[in-house]
């Protein structure tokens, strides 16, 4: 094999090692190879894609400097622009976080330690979504906090996650029982418009739920609930 067949041999190993456990190569390997379990991000991959990219881009523009010698100076000139353009960047979105606690964080830390959990929660495919805004949230209140973000999910937080797909219906109610949640925040401006309402009218319907409190966070209204099942699981404050 040459070169440039190699590497794209190893580019598409580590192309689709770069995909996780949604590649065919990485969950293989990491059932013979220990140290991969503790990989955090796969995708980290993909630096040893880049990499080969560039050197099998400097082998083709070597290779046609060779063949048009006259446009040689032309060809490392154009290539130069395109890298420049592919490395440009625009300002990044941010999302503006308070820096003081609003309202229901300031409540929350005077109330006894409960298992809480706030909403909306992240689809399993689209995670984390708010997470990483709730436990940025919870170094004001201290509270267990059953929502997190990390490079690893654990089995658990996915099944909650599932189960929350009907909230407050049977499955949710079983969900949040299983995850011993003893307390609902509910985040009017974190859901997408016309969910919220809906939503409260369903919870406030459902006997499981008991309406602690009504607070605003630094974008609107949140309520708060005692998940009362969630104060029989043993073992519970």
């Amino acid at each position: 094999m040459t070169v440039a067949a190699w590497y794209h041999c190893f580019s598409g190993i580590a192309g689709d090692m770069a995909l996780g456990t949604n590649g065919l190569t990485f969950p293989v390997a990491r059932k013979h190879v220990r140290v991969l379990r503790a990989l955090r991000a796969p995708a980290r991959f993909a630096i040893l894609v880049q990499l080969m990219l560039g050197v099998l881009a400097s082998i083709g523009l070597a290779r046609a400097i060779a063949r048009w010698p006259r446009f040689g100076p032309m060809l490392v000139a154009a290539s130069a622009c395109l890298v420049m353009v592919e490395y440009a960047n625009g300002p990044l979105q941010v999302q503006r976080l308070p820096v003081r606690p609003p309202p229901i964080y300031l409540w929350l830390a005077t109330q006894p330690k409960l298992v809480t959990l706030e909403l909306p929660t992240p689809p399993p495919h689209a995670l984390p979504l708010h997470d990483p805004f709730y436990m940025y949230a919870s170094t004001w209140h201290w509270q267990p906090l059953v929502n997190g973000y990390s490079g690893h999910y654990s089995p658990r937080y996915i099944d909650l996650l599932e189960g929350l797909s009907d909230l407050p219906g049977p499955k949710s109610v079983a969900a949040l029982t299983a995850a011993g949640v003893q307390r609902v925040l509910v985040h009017e401006k974190l859901f997408e418009r016309g969910v919220y309402v809906p939503l409260i009218a369903g919870i406030e319907a459902n006997p499981m739920f008991h309406l602690e409190t009504v607070s605003a966070d630094h974008l609107g209204e949140v309520r708060v609930y005692a998940f009362l099942p969630g104060f029989g699981r043993e073992g519970a404050p």
